[in-house]
């Protein structure tokens, strides 16, 4: 059997034990299982990364020489915990009764083509980033940055575990609503969904990382963390991720800065160059 027949034959095992309940309440288990594989692992690294500075990794580092305060990364990883086990599967009961309403599959004989499969999650990111960009952008509206967005700005040097740092408000209206506004429009199979999903966490934690590693797929498709740290330590533009910034031309001062460059793959030689600057000066 090859990986696939064996991953579907596991998942129709799962539905089985999972018979006596609607299928639509496997939504908040398998979304904390998407959460502590691919959130955790990736945080707990950038975490490692941040406290014993590991060379290897350190050329990589944007604002080099910069690390997060301790005091504000235990803040936010007791925010994750409370995210993972109890915000984020409790908000999954509601959208798992949605979607089952709108017509959501579960069934492991109705899996969609792969190239199916793709077009629908690429539909549904860019339903994402045109949500975030515009309710991001509007929580840098002074009536409410000082009330809701400012939480989540008091990382001036990102990590990954400020990637969900923010207050419920924002948390709702504008993480949560941005990522599930695409199933919910044109809902389409479960693992789809949990597939999408796993893709928006590794993105957020992966553009709130600090580091822009050359093997990173969002750095090398639109420079993620590069553009986010710039939107930390700057607090300007940079409010999406995939297209609206140059569409309306938020990411200028992002382009000024970086004097359209350096790409991801030349963080190590900017970080380099700039060390041996200072040392000059």
């Amino acid at each position: 059997m090859s990986a696939a027949e064996v991953a579907i034959e596991g998942y129709r095992w799962v539905l089985e034990q999972w018979s006596p309940w609607p299928t639509w309440t496997l939504f908040p288990p398998a979304v904390l299982c998407v959460h502590i594989i691919v959130l955790w692992p990736y945080a707990l690294f950038l975490l490692a990364c941040n406290r014993y500075r590991f060379s290897w990794f350190e050329p990589y580092r944007i604002q080099a020489g910069k690390v997060p305060e301790w005091a504000l990364i235990k803040q936010a990883m007791f925010h994750e915990v409370y995210s993972t086990f109890v915000g984020t599967p409790t908000a999954m009961i509601g959208l798992g009764f949605i979607s089952a309403m709108r017509g959501m599959d579960f069934s492991p004989d109705a899996l969609p083509p792969l190239i199916e499969a793709v077009a629908v999650v690429a539909i549904w990111w860019l339903l994402f980033d045109t949500y975030f960009y515009w309710s991001h952008r509007l929580m840098h509206h002074k009536s409410l940055y000082q009330h809701i967005h400012k939480q989540h700005h008091r990382f001036y040097v990102p990590t990954g575990f400020a990637a969900t740092y923010a207050h419920p408000v924002e948390e709702i209206f504008v993480n949560l609503a941005s990522t599930i506004i695409g199933p919910v429009l044109f809902p389409s199979h479960f693992v789809v969904f949990l597939v999408y999903f796993a893709t928006r966490l590794y993105e957020t934690v992966d553009a709130h990382s600090g580091f822009s590693f050359p093997w990173s797929p969002w750095s090398l498709m639109y420079r993620a963390a590069q553009k986010h740290d710039f939107h930390h330590s700057h607090n300007q533009g940079n409010f999406g991720a995939l297209i609206w910034d140059r569409f309306t031309g938020t990411d200028s001062k992002f382009k000024k800065f970086y004097k359209l460059g350096p790409f991801a793959s030349d963080q190590k030689a900017a970080n380099t160059a700039a060390a041996k600057k200072d040392k000059q000066q």
